[in-house]
């Protein structure tokens, strides 16, 4: 019976060290951060995300409003999980979406309760600035630029319309004669001509021969001696005259062949 009682001691003295251990062991491991949060002067709705942020920026613990059992719908509460660097360390408590650096804070103490009730601001929505046109500005001309390299000849282009003619160029030098041509057909012997006007008398011709003397008249009937003589006269003047007529005749005939 004393064993009994010694044995039931003992076991309870084990158990009490084992709860002790682990409430000491929570309380030293978990800060518990818990509060409302007011947005622009009213409740916030259920679901509002709330951040425990360190000063070096590190989101040491997230909840949202009325996420837990027993929560109204604007309160939170947040679990920090502690170590031994953020002990005593002041954190900023607040929603997303507000530029505004602190809203609430917390002094992190493991097995504490700290209560943070946060009072936040939306950011009015930014008026835009009406920009005001550019003025251009032509400043000097700046130095020519060097010449680029010469482009591909391009297609050749259509034909263009024909031009007016030229001024005459000046007269060339005589070519060589030419070798001397075939003899053409003979051309069928035209019509006659008209007769052309009588040509001048020609030049007297040379005298011709006298010609052979011709038969004797008839004995004319006795006359005067004196008259005789000159009969035969006029006789022989007259034989001259007929023989240049003659060749008169002959020299002109000629001319016109």
């Amino acid at each position: 019976m004393t064993r009994l009682r010694v044995l039931s001691v003992f076991a309870a003295a084990v158990l009490a060290v084992a709860l002790f251990a682990a409430v000491a062991s929570a309380q030293s491991t978990v800060t518990i951060v818990t509060g409302t949060v007011t947005l622009d002067g009213a409740a916030a709705p259920s679901g509002t995300t709330v951040n425990v942020t360190l000063s070096d920026g590190t989101v040491a613990g997230t909840g949202t409003t009325g996420g837990s059992s027993g929560l109204t719908a604007d309160q939170y509460r947040i679990d920090v999980n502690m170590s031994a660097a953020w002990e005593a360390e002041t954190a900023n408590v607040g929603i997303t979406g507000t530029s505004q650096v602190v809203q609430a804070t917390a002094v992190l103490t493991s097995g504490r309760v700290r209560a943070a009730n946060i009072v936040a601001t939306t950011d009015p929505t930014p008026t835009p600035v009406p920009t005001a046109a550019p003025t251009a500005v032509v400043g000097a001309a700046g130095p020519a630029g060097a010449a680029g390299a010469a482009g591909r000849a391009g297609a050749q282009g259509p034909a263009g319309r024909a031009g007016a003619d030229g001024a005459a160029g000046a007269t060339g030098a005589a070519g060589a004669t030419g070798a001397q041509g075939a003899q053409g057909a003979q051309s069928p012997a035209g019509a006659a001509g008209p007769s052309g006007p009588a040509g001048a008398d020609g030049a007297s011709g040379p005298q011709g021969q006298n010609g052979s003397i011709g038969p004797a008249g008839a004995v004319g009937a006795a006359g005067v001696d004196a008259s005789s003589a000159l009969g035969i006269i006029g006789l022989i003047v007259a034989i001259v005259a007929l023989v240049g007529a003659g060749g008169a005749i002959y020299m002109a005939m000629s001319r016109n062949e």
